[in-house]
């Protein structure tokens, strides 16, 4: 496994990209990546991985919904 980005918040959720995909450490309500100009790219409901195959190399940020807490995670590819 290819890790290339990782970042850890206060409540463990990790993130990181592998496999032309971004990984998740947890199943997450939903995750919605965006190009770091602000636009949405794909969401996704009830998952921990994420395909970015179509996606170029750059910074992502991942918002993600679980248990009613929003939070937001950089990812690059």
């Amino acid at each position: 496994m290819n890790i290339i980005c990782c970042q850890l918040l206060k409540n463990k959720i990790q993130a990181y990209y592998t496999d032309n995909s971004i990984k998740l450490s947890q199943l997450v309500q939903q995750a919605d990546v965006y190009h770091v100009d602000g636009r949405l790219l794909v969401s996704v409901k009830n998952s921990s991985k994420i395909n970015v195959s179509g996606f170029g190399h750059g910074i992502y940020i991942v918002k993600t919904q679980l248990n009613g807490q929003i939070l937001n995670l950089k990812v690059s590819k």
